[in-house]
């Protein structure tokens, strides 16, 4: 679900991904990805929630570190223009099925409209054949304005589950 601000609320929020991953020598990968976020029941009027960002990401194991850095483009930003986001990442295998991991990344809103600022976040991802659950804690330091006064940009725990369809 999802927590809009909007009357009549937006309960649902659906995310689709699709992408490719190669493998370059020297234990590097690139991956290419393309995401829509849709919101099939707004019932508001005015701008589409939808978002598309396209995404790619480069990323180097040593043993049981990897190390991800991506960038990703954002349109549609709630009618608001575009957004770029750059982000470092480390993960370390703990076992084969757990690995530990945190994340920086630093968000540039739309020309004429404040909105940069930085995210973080540290957890854990626990993995079996293709499901797997991710526990994160996780913050930002945008203003409690930007946050429409609520407590959204407080840093807090959150969960993803997550089941790869391809191979």
């Amino acid at each position: 679900g999802v927590e809009e601000v909007d009357t009549p609320r937006t309960p649902v929020e659906v995310a689709w991904y699709a992408g490719r991953q190669v493998t370059l020598k020297g234990g590097w990968k690139l991956t290419g990805e393309l995401l829509y976020t849709s919101f099939p029941a707004k019932r508001v009027p005015g701008p589409s929630y939808d978002i598309v960002e396209p995404q790619l990401e480069v990323s180097r194991s040593l043993g049981r570190l990897t190390l991800t850095g991506d960038a990703a483009f954002e349109a549609s930003v709630s009618g608001g223009g575009h957004e770029f986001r750059a982000k470092g990442k480390a993960s370390f295998a703990l076992t084969p099925w757990l690995a530990a991991s945190a994340s920086f990344s630093r968000y540039l809103g739309a020309a004429g409209v404040d909105l940069d600022d930085d995210a973080w976040d540290a957890g854990v991802t626990a993995t079996h054949r293709r499901l797997s659950l991710d526990l994160r804690y996780g913050g930002t330091d945008r203003a409690p304005a930007e946050c429409f006064f609520t407590r959204w940009c407080e840093p807090g725990f959150y969960a993803t589950l997550a089941y790869r369809v391809w191979p």
